[in-house]
């Protein structure tokens, strides 16, 4: 059982990053969001420390996916829903939620 500690950070860095895309877009692209989203990534420690972590041990994520049992699936599901009314909060509001 290899765990699944670097698939568990590869998803809270997707799901993190597909936030901040989403509010940085939800009012369509203009060429001044790429600066903002270098500007985003800049200013906030807890998103830097979040993609490190969800793309650093990435070569792990095939072996961990390899021998899931039901505990570990429980565990990734777990962290999806934690991000649920997050994502419905943003999706209500259009992308304008401040956080």
């Amino acid at each position: 059982m290899a765990g699944v500690k670097e698939t568990q950070e590869a998803i809270e860095g997707m799901l993190k990053l597909g936030l901040v895309l989403w509010r940085q877009f939800s009012d369509g692209f203009q060429f001044a969001d790429i600066g903002d989203l270098i500007d985003h990534y800049r200013q906030n420690p807890e998103f830097v420390q979040a993609m490190e972590e969800a793309f650093e041990g990435h070569q792990k994520i095939p072996k961990e996916m390899e021998d899931l049992d039901t505990h570990e699936v429980f565990q990734l599901v777990a962290v999806i829903m934690q991000y649920i009314p997050q994502i419905l909060e943003e999706l209500k509001n259009g992308g304008k939620t401040i956080s």
